[in-house]
């Protein structure tokens, strides 16, 4: 196939999948100074979707403090989430909250290879029943605290794809079932919707037509891997209005002026002896950082086209090849036609601002992990082992109750072992508890202070002769 009907073909899916993952209607941007509470089960407490969504606000908006709490706990359900609301989520004081919860509350294991009899029917029905009590309590309690709520539905749980795992076919249509009920209580509460089931389930099964083993989510077929958390993001970003735009910048170098400038500014413009032009721009943004662990989902969602565009775009000049050098430094060659229809500098790995970028998300994640390790692992003990026990809780008081569970779990291995070491190691996460909070705000502030964009001078220098 000719490499442009390749491009033809990859902008066509590009635009069917835009499509497939367009949520309606839109859920409200953050707001400066926004603290958001993410609130769920273990696909948001050892997930990466709200971390892509942070990552994301603090490259785009490093001037607008966004402060994210993981509000998510394994195994847990809407019921949960309402046990466990005065001490583990209200004492953050969100000014925005979403929800997702679902996975959990069908209770799975009601859908077996096996006909279901009247009584598994109806524990099914009481299943989804608790569900929507619960999760209409959720909402009552979050915004009579002032937050703005937004109601995620869940993501999906892949009975289609062919993996070894139990197809559990049932699973994912009760899920569905759950976001519709999800529909009507935002329409009565006057919460904001983001579909990630509708839009998940629609493109899993369209690459599922290509690949039958393709699946969004992970061989257990429950928990996505970071791609299958990015398309989330995308999703949530998209539904959000969230702009393209990194920034932009058009020059004319018949004039050395600037025509256009966007998200930015440029100075010092000025045209070369040899032909070039020579500038400094500085932007008020950075570009979102493709780290390998989202780059298999950028062939499923047009992210960079639609969430990533840094378009440098300099018109006049004369025919002929050029290099674009940032800071002294060669990023890449163009033609003269290239420079005038614009180039992405945002997918340039090389550009100073790309790598300021990645230095963010490695900060960034040194404070997703430590959250989601230490602090959401001492939360998650204390919820499922602790949750009658008045907070806050000393080491001292845990103490019994994690000896009577270990040996519990002696007697009667669990299936996970992450069960296990959650117990093992609740000690000596307690112990150091103020100390991971403290570290979780200075990573925090680290990752802000690490955002800020700065200028750069930019060359655009002659390679070959020019016409």
């Amino acid at each position: 196939m000719l490499p442009s009907l390749r491009r033809l073909r990859f902008l066509l899916t590009a635009l069917f999948v835009g499509a497939l993952l367009h949520a309606a209607p839109l859920s409200p941007a953050f707001q400066p100074d926004d603290r958001w509470a993410a609130v769920g089960d273990s696909i948001t407490h050892s997930g990466t979707y709200h971390h892509w969504i942070n990552l994301y606000h603090l490259t785009r908006f490093p001037a607008r403090p966004l402060t994210l709490d993981n509000c998510g706990i394994s195994g847990d359900t809407a019921a949960g989430a309402v046990r466990r609301y005065a001490w583990d989520i209200a004492p953050h004081h969100a000014t925005v909250a979403t929800i997702m919860l679902g996975m959990n509350d069908v209770t799975r294991a009601l859908y077996t290879a096996e006909p279901p009899s009247a009584e598994i029917l109806e524990k099914r029905a009481a299943a989804l029943a608790a569900y929507e009590k619960n999760l209409r309590t959720l909402v009552a309690a979050l915004q009579a605290d002032g937050a703005r709520v937004t109601l995620i539905t869940p993501s999906i749980f892949d009975q289609t794809a062919t993996l070894p795992a139990p197809p559990q076919v049932g699973v994912n249509d009760a899920l569905g079932a759950c976001a519709a009920f999800i529909e009507k209580l935002a329409a009565e509460t006057g919460a904001a919707v983001v579909d990630f089931h509708g839009a998940m389930t629609r493109l899993n099964a369209e690459l599922q037509r290509r690949d039958p083993a393709f699946t969004l989510i992970g061989p257990d077929r429950i928990h996505p891997a970071a791609p299958g958390h990015f398309v989330m993001a995308y999703a949530f970003l998209k539904a959000q209005g969230a702009p393209s735009e990194v920034a932009s910048l058009t020059l004319d170098a018949r004039t050395a002026t600037v025509t256009h400038a966007g998200n930015g500014r440029a100075t010092a413009v000025r045209a070369t002896p040899t032909g070039g032009l020579a500038f400094t721009w500085a932007e008020d943004a950075l570009p979102f950082p493709l780290v390998p662990d989202v780059a298999p989902a950028l062939a499923w969602v047009p992210f960079t086209a639609d969430l990533n565009r840094e378009l440098l775009t300099v018109s006049g000049l004369k025919t002929g090849t050029y290099q674009l050098r940032i800071d002294g430094a060669a990023i890449r060659t163009a033609t003269a036609a290239d420079l005038a229809a614009g180039l992405n500098l945002a997918v340039e790995p090389a550009t100073p601002q790309a790598r300021q970028a990645l230095a963010v998300a490695a900060i960034l994640q040194d404070y997703t992990k430590l959250v989601t390790t230490e602090l959401r692992g001492i939360a998650q003990f204390e919820h499922q082992v602790m949750g009658k026990v008045p907070h806050p809780i000393t080491v001292e008081q845990a103490q019994p109750y994690v000896t009577a569970r270990l040996e519990a779990l002696r007697k009667n291995p669990p299936p996970a072992r992450s069960t296990a070491q959650n117990t093992e190691f609740y000690l000596e996460r307690k112990a150091r508890e103020a100390a991971s909070r403290a570290e979780a705000a200075r990573l925090a502030a680290a990752a802000r202070l690490a955002a800020q964009p700065g200028p750069h001078t930019y060359e655009i220098v002659p390679v070959t002769p020019t016409n």
